[in-house]
This record gives structure tokens, C-alpha cells and sequence, in this order.
């Protein structure tokens, strides 16, 4: 026989054995158990948007019987994928008795060409709650530090779903937060104009059963940037009354302690480098005439000003979170009218 007869022969021979070897491994049968999830959701066709479904999720063991290469595939492809088992859009408690004949007809497993032979668990309870939509209102929430003007959201309403069983437990009136990330504030300029998208979430400290769902999920928060503010102690601050010029020759006003000791103020930075550097800041007591004439005993500062030698006032408050300005002690008393001599 000639080498080119042997060869050929050769390989006429490897391949019918390698088709009697693939005709045998598709005829025969093995069991084979592994690992599986089943996923439970609301038939497409009745508004899955508005039901909840728990557990949602639960794994399982899938034992199953087929061609050796049919469930190699099978067991690849339902580790990465769940099963879907599609429920009625029914509020309350309904349970699945038979996941092995639910599973076993799911057009991804006949497609498959294996058997189902059981699934553990075969039993299952599920809690479907209709989901109920809410009107509710948004407002924007920036940092606390943050300093804006001309503040506006848009849009003013969103739609939240919640569990029919969660309504009594909504705020009224119903609000949404339009939260400002605080790394979205840090790139923008002050004295421009911006807009930022901000996450939705509902305000408030309830406690849901499930997830709020909100439409949209996301507001624009309009704003015009201002100068940050910056902090500064100041050792003493000489309290200043302020009072109308016909009712400066009437009375005479004491004030207790002419100096404030500690005061802790906040303003934009120019101005707190300023004062750093010896620019003076007053606190100021205004005085109406009605105070004056009930020679009242203390009053609260009115404001605070900043002012340079020969250059205008500088606005300032005090630090802290209610900017609360203190309170002076005071003594009020009339002067005696002159008498002219002749």
C-alpha cells in the first residue's frame, strides 16, 4: 500500500471515531447536581413597576438529567444567570409549592435539551405588596457650609412609590431632598451662575418596608455661588451704641461692659484677613426711642461691623450654627433739660 493510501486511510478512521465518540457522548445520560438562583418577579404584563416582590431572590440546587454536554453548558451558563419565575400582580402572601415543574417549564431549560429532577428547595413563600404612587415636593439641600443665592430646583415635583402598608408612615406634606453632592461644589467658581443634578431622596426619618422608588430619580439644583466664609477669634470687641440724633441729647446711655472678650466671627476671607491684620470690628446696640424711654436694662447686639480707618464697613456675624449675637447690660437715664441764663 502506498504512503499516500495510509495516510488517507488514517484519517478516514480518526474521524469516524471521532463521530462515533460525539454520537455516543449526545446519547449518553448523567445526573448532575449544582448550584442555582431563582429569581421571583411580577408578570410583565400587569405594571411590574408597582409591586414588590420578597424575597425577590433565593438559591436553590438544581439537580438535572441530560447529555453529558448539555449540562456542561447548563451548569455554565445558570452560574452567572438566574431563573425567572414569573408571579401575578396580586397584593399579599402567595405560596409556590412546585419550583421543579415551574422551572422545568421555562423556555430557557427546554432550550437547554435537559431535565429538570428536582429543585431544593422545592417550596416557597412570597410576599407581593403593591407599590403606591405619592405626589411630593422638592427641595434643595446644599451642604450647611455652603453660601448661595437665587436658589431653585427643577423639577418642583416628583412621583415616589412606596408598599401600600409605608403610607402611614409618610410625612405630611410629603417632601423629597434634592441632595447636592459636595464634590460637585468643589470645581465651581464663585459669582457665576450653576447647575448641578442632585440625587432624590425622601426627607425625614421613616422607615420603609422597601425601597422608596422615585421618578425621576434626579432634580437640577439652580444657584448663584457665593464666597465662602471663613472663622477668626477676636480678643475684645468695643460694643458701640447707635441711637437717632434728636434723642442724643436727651439721655444719657452706660453700657456694662464696653468690651466683648472672645468673640468668634465669620465673613468672607478678604475681610476676615483684614481683621487678622488690625482692622477693628465693632458691635453695635441700636437704640429706639421707645428703649429709651422705658430705660430698658440690656439689649441684644443689633450687628456687627468691621471698619477700616478711612474706608467703608465690612459686614460680619458670629460664628457658630444659630449666629446668635450676645446680649449687653445697659443703664438709661434722662439728662436734665438745660436752663439758659440772661
Amino acid at each position: 500500500m502506498s504512503l499516500k493510501r495510509r495516510i488517507t486511510t488514517v484519517i478516514v478512521v480518526s474521524v469516524v471515531t471521532l463521530l462515533i465518540w460525539l454520537v455516543a457522548e449526545g446519547r449518553t445520560r448523567s445526573n448532575e447536581t449544582f448550584p442555582g438562583r431563582v429569581q421571583f418577579v411580577v408578570a410583565s404584563g400587569d405594571s411590574p413597576a408597582d409591586f414588590s416582590v420578597s424575597p425577590a431572590q433565593i438559591p436553590v440546587m438544581i439537580s438535572v438529567s441530560g447529555p453529558a454536554s448539555a449540562i456542561r453548558e447548563a451548569r455554565s451558563s445558570l452560574r452567572s444567570e438566574s431563573l425567572r419565575i414569573e408571579v401575578a400582580a396580586e397584593h399579599g402572601r402567595r405560596e409556590l409549592n412546585d419550583l421543579t415543574g415551574l422551572v422545568s417549564q421555562l423556555p430557557e431549560i427546554r432550550k437547554m435539551g435537559i431535565e429538570i429532577v428536582s429543585i431544593d428547595p422545592t417550596d416557597v413563600v412570597l410576599d407581593i405588596s403593591e407599590r403606591v404612587p405619592r405626589q411630593a415636593t422638592i427641595r434643595p439641600l446644599l451642604p450647611a457650609e455652603t453660601r448661595v443665592e437665587d436658589l431653585s430646583v427643577e423639577p418642583k415635583q416628583a412621583t415616589i412609590y412606596v408598599l401600600r402598608p409605608d403610607l402611614k408612615k409618610l410625612s405630611d406634606p410629603l417632601l423629597l431632598e434634592a441632595i447636592v453632592d459636595p464634590d460637585d461644589l468643589a470645581s465651581l467658581e464663585p459669582g457665576g451662575d450653576h447647575t448641578v443634578n442632585a440625587t432624590l431622596r425622601l426627607a425625614g426619618d421613616a422607615v420603609l418596608g422597601a425601597p422608596a422608588t422615585i421618578d425621576p430619580p434626579m432634580a437640577a439644583v439652580r444657584f448663584r455661588l457665593l464666597g465662602s466664609l471663613r472663622q477668626t477669634t477676636i480678643d475684645t470687641v468695643r460694643v458701640m451704641v447707635l441711637t437717632a440724633p434728636e434723642d442724643l441729647g436727651a439721655f444719657d446711655v452706660t453700657v456694662a461692659d464696653k468690651l466683648l472678650a472672645q468673640v468668634q466671627i465669620e465673613a468672607d476671607p478678604d475681610t476676615i484677613n483684614r481683621i487678622d491684620n488690625g482692622m477693628n470690628v465693632f458691635a453695635v446696640v441700636y437704640l429706639k426711642r421707645d428703649d429709651l424711654e422705658k430705660r430698658i436694662a440690656s439689649k441684644q447686639v443689633s450687628f456687627l461691623i468691621a471698619l477700616d480707618i478711612d474706608g467703608p464697613g465690612h459686614g460680619v456675624q458670629m460664628a457658630g450654627g444659630d449666629n446668635a449675637l450676645p446680649i449687653v447690660a445697659l443703664t438709661i437715664e434722662s439728662r436734665e433739660p438745660r436752663t439758659e441764663s440772661r
